[in-house]
């Protein structure tokens, strides 16, 4: 929703880099989640 908002006040770069780290933070959280729950 915010990455829509940033595209339409013209923040088109700031809208990619949230879109980008948004996807890649939530990859890397399922990634460590899964990594901490095989080895408990």
């Amino acid at each position: 929703m915010e990455s829509l908002l940033l595209l339409e006040d013209g923040e088109t770069s700031y809208a990619i880099i949230y879109l980008l780290l948004s996807v890649f933070l939530g990859l890397f959280a399922a990634l460590l989640g899964a990594y901490i729950a095989r080895n408990l």
